[in-house]
């Protein structure tokens, strides 16, 4: 899952015949969630929290404060150690909420094509994200159309689109819908094995 160019030219000094395939969602479960009450938020985090790599990732335990901070009872935490939240509840969380908030361990933003799964887990199954822009998700999804970017780090930046994207719920909506059908139509693990498949017929 590493497509990294500098990567890409360790594997080869090793001798290594790279190819890279990004993580992607399972297809039976690109399928809409249904709204739940004990799960309606404005803002909604999926994933470990403070205890999530603490030495090599401190950034997860600064923006999932922030984001109790900022959201209060608004804010839902799903997720290593609060709750573990997987199959048709997983759906049901992205239908019931507004905005989902991603992160990725990629230190400094610097390493290129390395995210999270949970970019394709939260669009496939029926998400709102604003995750921070890493180079490559534009090869992936339309910015703007299909996925909500902000720059690493900018916690004003990223209050103002949660709270614009809050309020604004056709857009959201538009986004949303666009971001799922691209997920479902190009980023399954069928993608993937097909791509995988592919370059093995090649050989």
């Amino acid at each position: 899952p590493d497509g990294d160019p500098h990567s890409a030219e360790v594997f080869k000094a090793k001798g290594i015949n790279h190819f890279y395939v990004p993580p992607g969602v399972f297809k039976g479960e690109c399928v809409p969630g249904t709204r739940r009450d004990d799960m309606v938020h404005d803002v909604v985090f999926v994933g470990g929290g403070a205890g999530y790599h603490p030495d090599d990732w401190p950034y997860r335990a600064r923006l999932v404060k922030w984001l109790a901070q900022a959201y209060g009872s608004r804010y839902g935490k799903y997720g290593y150690p609060e709750t573990f939240t997987r199959g048709q509840d997983l759906n049901d969380l992205y239908a019931s909420s507004k905005v989902s908030v991603g992160d990725s361990l990629c230190k400094g933003f610097t390493h290129e094509k390395y995210w999270s799964a949970r970019v394709f887990e939260c669009t496939g199954r029926g998400g709102f994200i604003i995750h921070p822009r890493i180079k490559g998700l534009e090869e992936c999804f339309v910015e703007g159309e299909e996925i909500v970017l902000y720059d690493f780090g900018n916690f004003d930046q990223l209050k103002s689109l949660i709270d614009y994207y809050v309020e604004h719920d056709d857009e959201r909506e538009r986004i949303r819908l666009a971001g799922h059908e691209r997920t479902k139509r190009d980023h399954t693990y069928h993608n993937r094995l097909a791509q995988m498949l592919e370059v093995v017929g090649r050989g």
